[in-house]
């Protein structure tokens, strides 16, 4: 109860609020539970296919107890992912600042796009957007999170962070998104 109100403090979100908000979460997630859980299973089953060479169910017809026979499996649909994603590593990806609307000016577009670019660099974040895109490239989505961290022990100065998911599959949303790219979720969760 004294790390809620601390954290309340913190926030400003009063506890009423607070309450309001996790009550309207676990609704929403749980009207959404089948789905995703659907959607997670296939993007598993995707991974498996093309990364861990698990493709056919080996109890089928060509292997019996009776007459068994050498089955071969040859994973071509890692070649064409990797081909795909091959290409990212080569174009490195980075996030570029457009000025566009509400006196958007292209000087302060480029100081916004060197502070971008010096979070890029601290924190590798090349790597977490190649593996995002090796991620949705075999398993039809991918992640990766901005997230504030201290600089150090001691200090109480933050800065942002890019990060891989390790497991796009602990990802749960908002299915009620209509864009694309989800940036209309009002909510996402990582397991």
């Amino acid at each position: 109860d004294l790390l809620a109100d601390s954290l309340n403090e913190s926030s400003g979100v009063s506890p009423e609020r607070e309450q309001e908000i996790l009550t309207r979460y676990e609704s929403d997630m749980m009207t959404c539970k089948g789905d995703i859980e659907r959607i997670l299973q296939d993007a598993r089953d995707d991974l498996r296919f093309v990364d861990l060479d698990q493709q056919w169910d080996v109890s089928g017809s060509r292997v019996s107890e009776i007459n068994p026979r050498p089955m071969g499996v040859f994973n071509l649909a890692r070649n064409y992912k990797n081909v795909v994603v091959n290409g990212v590593r080569k174009n490195r990806p980075s996030i570029k600042v457009i000025p566009n609307g509400e006196g958007a000016t292209k000087e302060y577009a480029e100081f916004r796009e060197s502070l971008v670019t010096g979070i890029q660099r601290t924190c590798n974040a090349t790597e977490s957007f190649i593996k995002a895109f090796d991620d949705a490239v075999g398993g039809s989505f991918g992640v990766f999170r901005l997230v504030p961290e201290f600089e150090s022990d001691t200090s109480m100065d933050q800065r942002l962070v890019i990060k891989a998911v390790n497991d796009p599959c602990t990802v749960k949303w908002d299915l009620t998104a209509l864009e694309l790219d989800f940036s209309d979720c009002r909510w996402f969760t990582i397991e």
